[in-house]
């Protein structure tokens, strides 16, 4: 063995089994990744479900806010696309976040021989070790539409929506 080598490549070689340390650290980099991923999305989630309720609350005090005369709300169809958009764009959410809880606790909490096995010559990162690349190649595909789907989503709701409220408060 040569003296000037160093020992974190010896050590990350496919050949050779890894540490328990770096194994401790990877399984706390992910756990990290993950409550991050879902806390993210939780607080994408309350946001929607603020914004959906406080345009409830507006629609509903819209006509005290115009005065003694009942006036008929103008643009109907904005408010109503605009909730239908907030309420496709929670949907997505919602499911979004099943889904990884799902992924999480099927990739990450398994029984140590499957994560030996996952080690053994398998840089971390790179491709699930439970599934079959062709198996979850849809489900990937599935959730990166809708990452980019629930905001767009949002937030055309969010402008119809407001639309809708600046015409009827003028």
């Amino acid at each position: 063995m040569d003296s000037d080598e160093d020992p974190r490549e010896q050590t990350a070689s496919p050949a050779s089994p890894l540490s328990d340390e770096i194994r401790e650290a990877i399984a706390a980099r992910l756990e990290k990744l993950w409550e991050r991923y879902t806390d993210a999305l939780n607080q994408f989630i309350t946001l929607n479900l603020s914004v959906i309720g406080g345009l409830a609350a507006a629609v509903s005090f819209l006509q005290n806010l115009q005065g003694e005369t009942p006036n008929h709300l103008e643009s109907k169809r904005l408010l109503i696309a605009g909730l239908v958009l907030l309420m496709f764009s929670l949907i997505c959410e919602v499911g979004l976040r099943i889904w990884a809880q799902l992924f999480m606790e099927y990739e990450i909490l398994q029984p140590k021989e499957e994560v030996e096995k996952y080690f053994e010559g398998l840089l971390p990162y790179t491709k699930s070790y439970r599934l079959d690349p062709a198996q979850y190649a849809w489900q990937r595909v599935v959730a990166r539409v809708i990452t980019g789907v629930a905001p767009f989503c949002f937030l055309l709701g969010l402008s119809l929506s407001l639309i809708f409220l600046y015409r009827n408060l003028r």
